[in-house]
């Protein structure tokens, strides 16, 4: 398999896995949100995900290998 394949593949595999993940998330949103906030460290996720959470959206279909 050449090199663009695999990039090609890969980025696939990532666009794939952010799209499911995304539809996880918005169907668990409630049910967990109410537990992180139960919790220090939820509290400290919650933070970091409000404030950075657009921003690392971005990055999100890159592959990193």
């Amino acid at each position: 398999m050449d090199k663009d394949t695999a990039v090609l593949f890969a980025s696939l595999g990532n666009l794939s896995a952010i799209i499911f993940n995304y539809w996880l998330g918005h169907l668990l949103y409630e049910k967990t949100k109410t537990k992180l906030r139960a919790s220090k460290t939820g509290r400290v996720a919650l933070f970091y995900g409000y404030k950075y959470g657009y921003y690392s959206l971005i990055l999100t279909p890159l592959p990193i290998i």
